[in-house]
């Protein structure tokens, strides 16, 4: 069936109106526009059929008398019509009024039957999940029952340390299939005893582990103190320096391989000695090459003392060799 929407600004609310409700007051409208418009009012239904014929003959006779004394032509033919006089203006206006009742009156009717089916339909769905609540209440309880009866069971099972006579499977218990005896309670407490003991060491470690890196950053920042620098600060080697990157090193590398395998170990551990042996060449070639340096040094300054030392002699051979001149030039 098509139905037509109007919208109503002042309620804000949308009305759905029948069109054959529409269009059976459309057709009343304008049969009695028509009746309005020709003054012709529609006869009375139980009426004989000499009276129709005598009202259809008095109408005739008064519309011929209107039309002789008014013609069609007139100008003035306007002016005395009944379509625009006063009368027809009332009738229309009447016909308007009732229109928008009826309107009123099947948006009214549409309105609360709408509203009469959204209330329904709300009851229904507050009783629909008042009932699933229900129904999940009683399950869950059901349930709980159940859990509770197989839990008596097997307790009573294991109390008389026999087979539990139901084979009853409960899902609460993996480990079993249907069968509950006191030594898979005991097997399930030492695994809960193993967990428990694993966590602890996990978190020993972790805190162990936050410790080391708290002394790492202490020590770093303890490395770039003034007091580090102290030393000979053109040799790239300093004692203490050198030390704590050692410790650092050590503590870095015992982080790593805490949860790492043996070989993988064994490599770390071969990578760290050449590492140390390379180091320690450095230190060696760098020592060598600082004695190599003091060992010039001294042959410099034995070779300036030397230089020193040879100068007044060749000053007194230069004064004898002027005065054997001086007596040669004499004689």
């Amino acid at each position: 069936m098509e139905t037509v929407a109007l919208g109503c600004i002042g309620s804000l609310s949308i009305i759905i109106i029948s069109f054959r409700d529409i269009k059976r007051a459309i057709d009343v409208c304008f049969k009695q526009l028509v009746a309005a418009a020709a003054n012709i009012f529609p006869p009375p239904a139980a009426a004989p059929p000499a009276a129709a014929a005598a009202a259809a003959a008095t109408a005739a006779t008064a519309a011929a008398a209107a039309a002789a004394a008014h013609p069609v032509f007139s100008p003035h033919a306007h002016t005395t019509s009944p379509l625009y006089g006063a009368q027809t203006v009332e009738t229309a206006a009447a016909a308007a009024e009732a229109e928008a009742a009826a309107a009123a009156a099947a948006a009214e009717a549409a309105a609360a039957a709408e509203a009469e089916a959204a209330a329904a339909a709300a009851a229904a769905a507050v009783e629909t999940a008042a009932a699933a609540a229900e129904a999940e209440a009683a399950a869950a309880a059901a349930e709980a029952a159940a859990a509770a009866e197989a839990e008596a069971a097997a307790a009573a099972a294991a109390a008389a340390g026999r087979r539990n006579p139901s084979h009853f499977f409960y899902h609460h218990h993996h480990s079993s299939g249907g069968l509950y005896t006191p030594q898979q309670h005991q097997q399930q407490q030492q695994l809960q005893q193993q967990l428990h003991q694993q966590q602890h060491l996990q978190q020993q470690l972790h805190q162990h582990l936050q410790q080391q890196q708290q002394q790492q950053q202490q020590q770093q920042q303890q490395q770039h103190s003034p007091s580090m620098y102290s030393g000979d600060s053109g040799s790239p080697y300093n004692p203490a320096f050198y030390s704590l990157q050692q410790q650092l090193q050590q503590q870095q590398q015992q982080q790593q391989h805490a949860f790492e395998p043996s070989s993988w170990q064994q490599q770390q551990q071969q990578q760290h000695q050449q590492q140390q042996q390379h180091q320690h060449q450095q230190h060696h070639q760098h020592h060598h090459h600082h004695q190599h340096q003091q060992h010039q040094h001294q042959q410099q300054q034995h070779q300036q003392q030397q230089q020193q030392q040879d100068q007044p002699q060749q000053q007194h051979h230069q004064q004898l060799h002027h005065q054997q001149q001086k007596q040669l030039l004499q004689h």
